[in-house]
């Protein structure tokens, strides 16, 4: 997802011109389109590490091939005679995509990054969609953005960020309070207490003060 960064300036004309590309294209999106479109607009300022997350995450769980991206995933959806409501599960349309519809990268280098933002951005969706049924429960955006702003200060990494999800399923409000330096007192310690057994549990190398640090530097902020 670097391209995201570096090549939109104006992030938020991007954004802007991402979701507008989105939302006229309900009749290849069905009811992806309204979906993608919230999320270009809530998931802003961490959207391109969201993505990033959304994409190690996928491709840890086998939802999404080694060499397999978000924005040839939407590239496909937009060009595509059938829609996710066509199928059971999200899975079953992913195999559809890769199927059934072409990619053609040429084509899609000569996008602008409007274009191409609302393919990761589809694609990405897709994505979340897609592990919400391989876990079993729903990974709120909330705790998509905590898994960011973690993920951006290298506390956790690709070999941890899933695993930290799972951690705190029963527990994602607790999480994004903490991360969001809205949680204090017995509440906040006890919350703390259980990103440390996590970070532990996921990194069983690290010693005692490597983990009150990773616990105090969890406390991030908007």
């Amino acid at each position: 997802m670097g391209w995201f960064s570096s090549a939109c300036s104006f992030v938020g004309s991007c954004i802007s011109g991402a979701a507008s590309i989105v939302s006229s294209a309900v009749s290849s999106l069905g009811s992806l389109s309204g979906v993608v479109g919230s999320f270009l607009k809530v998931a802003s300022p961490y959207l391109s590490t969201i993505m990033s997350v959304v994409q190690v995450v996928s491709q840890l769980l086998g939802i999404l091939q080694p060499n397999e991206t978000p924005e040839e995933l939407g590239d496909k959806a937009l060009n595509a005679d059938k829609k996710l409501e066509d199928f059971d599960t999200t899975q079953e349309y992913m195999e559809y995509l890769r199927e059934e519809v072409d990619f053609d990268k040429e084509a899609f280098d000569k996008l602008s990054d409007e274009e191409k933002l609302a393919r990761s951005a589809i694609g990405t969706v897709i994505s979340m969609k897609a592990i919400n049924e391989h876990k079993g429960f729903e990974v709120t955006l909330d705790t998509w953005t905590s898994m960011a702003k973690l993920y951006e200060k290298n506390i956790l990494n690709k070999e941890s960020v899933d695993g930290f999800i799972d951690e705190f399923k029963e527990n994602q409000s607790e999480l994004n309070a903490y991360v969001n330096k809205e949680i204090k007192g017995a509440k906040g310690v006890e919350v703390a207490g259980k990103m440390a057994q996590a970070y532990q549990k996921l990194e069983p190398t690290l010693s005692a003060d490597e983990i009150n640090n990773k616990v105090l530097n969890s406390k991030i902020g908007e």
